[in-house]
């Protein structure tokens, strides 16, 4: 198999066992690091009532871009893109500040 594709497979696969269906919910998978990670989710505090939310799409077109510089597996490209296309489709996509979760 094409190793783009098993990528693409990889990132539908983990799109639906792991990721939450809409936003505001929780990752299967969801653990916090206080002032970094909460809930899985890359939450930097900004002063007590706000934070900045990066979001996984923003992370994998980082590593899509990266990746079509150099020498990177074409499983990544495939399951980085799906994960892309996976979090622009919530409805919060573009939001980037939110309530201080910590």
């Amino acid at each position: 198999m094409n190793k783009l594709l098993l990528g693409i497979l990889f990132g539908l696969i983990y799109s639906k066992i792991i990721l939450p269906k809409e936003h505001n919910n929780i990752p299967k998978i969801s653990f916090t690091l206080d002032s970094f990670l909460y809930k899985s989710m890359i939450i930097i505090p900004i002063s007590k009532e706000k934070a900045l939310h990066i979001h996984h799409w923003i992370i994998f077109s980082i590593i899509l871009l990266y990746s079509l510089y150099f020498k990177i597996s074409d499983i990544v490209k495939g399951f980085s893109f799906i994960l892309i296309i996976q979090g622009l489709l919530y409805k919060d996509c573009m939001h980037f500040i939110c309530k201080n979760p910590y």
